[in-house]
């Protein structure tokens, strides 16, 4: 995943109208071939998707299916002209038969919002990360240094409880169970346990816990952007010398 987003970054910046499906095809094909991932017999299963809504309206979208406000969700028209490529990014999956039968449209669903909330979290840590080299040149004062690290410090904790707390323990459970199953309804049983755990856990069965979590990743998508923003305002040039903003406010 770091690779392609290092590779990827620049085009799923854009807003969602302006990205190549085309073109995050190919750096897909290109990270996955050039990983250890190459040696995954199903990797050519695995395409691109780009979703006209983000986690949160795709969450509501699937908690109000068969209910009463399934229709007003369905009538609803997107605004796409805020969304970036990052936030409609996901995977689909092409599955055939037999495995339709485990690996249903409803848990693909389930798996791409498991996916696009362990996405955008990594996106997040990757943007404050990059804020590192700023502090080191001296351009960002230590105040700013020291909130982006208590960010920085959330989005890594986050990742950590969601990857190796949540997802890794309830894998190993899944793997071990399923060496005593003898039919496929004890599949589907096991496979459909192990994912709700890990939605739930992963604080996406309840909606308003989910806006909450995702607002704050927003926010701190913000502040790094407002870094950059400082950062780049922070170098002038007089007389053909670089000077940061740090000794323009001594002077």
């Amino acid at each position: 995943m770091e690779q392609f987003l290092d590779i990827a970054d620049a085009e799923l910046e854009q807003n969602v109208y302006d990205v190549n499906p085309t073109r995050l095809e190919s750096l897909l094909e290109l990270s996955l071939r050039t990983s250890i991932s190459n040696i995954d017999p199903y990797k050519d299963e695995l395409r691109v998707e780009l979703l006209p809504f983000d986690l949160v309206s795709m969450l509501f979208k699937v908690i109000t299916i068969e209910t009463k406000l399934e229709e007003v969700y369905k009538k609803e028209k997107e605004d796409l002209r805020g969304l970036t490529g990052i936030e409609a990014f996901s995977f689909d999956y092409c599955v055939e038969w037999p495995v339709s039968l485990i690996l249903s449209r409803k848990v693909l669903t389930n798996y791409q919002l498991l996916f696009r909330h362990l996405f955008y979290a990594k996106h997040v840590e990757r943007r404050l990360s990059s804020g590192i080299m700023e502090y080191k040149r001296g351009v960002l004062r230590l105040p700013f240094h020291a909130l982006r690290h208590r960010m920085l410090h959330f989005v890594q904790n986050l990742q950590y409880y969601m990857m190796l707390e949540v997802i890794e323990p309830s894998w190993q459970e899944l793997s071990s169970k399923m060496q005593q199953v003898t039919n496929v309804d004890d599949v589907l049983k096991l496979h459909n346990e192990f994912l709700s755990s890990c939605l739930k856990d992963c604080m996406l069965t309840d909606p308003e816990l989910l806006d909450v979590g995702h607002k704050m990743l927003v926010q701190c998508v913000r502040f790094s952007n407002f870094l950059q923003v400082i950062s780049s305002a922070c170098v002038m040039f007089r007389g053909g010398y670089r000077i940061s903003v740090r000794e323009g406010c001594n002077k």
